[in-house]
């Protein structure tokens, strides 16, 4: 599909400010959750994931996948987890090296005190001069653009 110079600009212009909204969120959610909670947004969110699972525990492939990361990524993401106590490896038996990542008491209780922090930051300092529309058209473009970038994340199927 050929694009009109207009609307190269807006690509352009969308994309830069996709792109800043991207690298200041993570400081702004880091700085409050590493303060109140101890763990990152990335953490948290990891965590939050193994809580909502079944049984509250995923593959390493599967929670690496409904965390839009890399499985050597979210292998060492488990593994400073796993230091501070906030999950555990469950070898699967069978052949190869499938593990299991479930999240420890510990960790539920990091995540339940992460979960207003992570609220409160999100709402006084990033979403606070939306309106209740662009919220949900930002939860439809998000949605939108997860499926196109990670087909195989929970939002892709919602």
């Amino acid at each position: 599909m050929q694009q009109t110079p207009s609307s190269d600009t807006t690509v352009l212009q969308s994309s830069l400010l996709l792109a800043g909204v991207s690298e200041l969120l993570p400081a702004i959610l880091n700085s409050q959750l590493q303060r109140h909670a101890g763990i990152t947004q990335f953490e948290y969110f990891a965590l939050s994931q193994l809580q909502q699972s079944d049984g509250h525990k995923l593959r390493l492939k599967d929670l690496a996948a409904c965390t839009n990361t890399s499985m050597p990524r979210m292998s060492r993401i488990a593994s400073h987890l796993e230091d501070q106590g906030f999950v555990k490896r469950l070898k699967l038996h069978g052949p190869g090296r499938a593990v299991e990542i479930q999240v420890t008491d510990r960790g539920l209780e990091c995540v339940r005190k992460a979960t207003p922090v992570l609220s409160t930051t999100m709402e006084e300092q990033v979403l606070h001069s939306l309106s209740e529309a662009q919220l949900k058209e930002l939860m439809e473009i998000c949605t939108i653009m997860l499926a196109d970038m990670h087909p195989g994340t929970k939002a892709a199927q919602q």
